[in-house]
């Protein structure tokens, strides 16, 4: 109990360290400020490029949205030119969804402006402070991994 009180203002310190770091790397760069997708849509693009093709019925359980939202959602992607359509061979009912070249290269983009921004601010970072920040982030991974759920 007497540890828990003690840790109690540092999670707090933690806490609001995670906060003020999550409102100071909003991503930047005109990949992402010139970026015209909806959330549901970069959702979307999201798990179509992390996890491959999909079914509709499939990529609107993963965002948790009925299958007629995500047939709105996959006819805008198309139409963008992001992701593309066609009937699964081995069930003709089912239609399935995958990304376009050109909905795998933006999601790439994307991510390598964000690798890049946090790259930076790590090589800002002395050697101890890389050598702490990292002892910090593989304990709270290890606690992260043991209580994640399955998808």
């Amino acid at each position: 109990m007497t540890e828990e009180i003690e840790a109690q203002p540092l999670i707090e310190s933690c806490t609001e360290a995670l906060r003020r770091l999550a409102g100071l790397a909003r991503p930047h760069g005109s990949d992402w400020l010139d970026l015209d997708l909806g959330m549901g849509q970069f959702k979307a693009m999201l798990v179509l490029t992390d996890r491959g093709r999909q079914t509709v019925g499939g990529l609107g359980r993963a965002l948790g949205i009925a299958d007629p939202s995500a047939s709105l959602l996959v006819e805008k992607l198309v139409a963008r030119g992001l992701a593309v359509r066609q009937i699964d061979p081995e069930d003709r009912r089912r239609i399935l969804v995958e990304p376009t070249e050109a909905g795998r290269s933006l999601m790439s983009r994307l991510r390598q402006t964000r690798e890049d921004q946090i790259v930076a601010w790590l090589e800002a970072l002395d050697e101890d402070e890389l050598r702490a920040l990292l002892v910090g982030l593989e304990a709270l991974l290890r606690v992260m991994e043991v209580g994640r759920r399955p998808e």
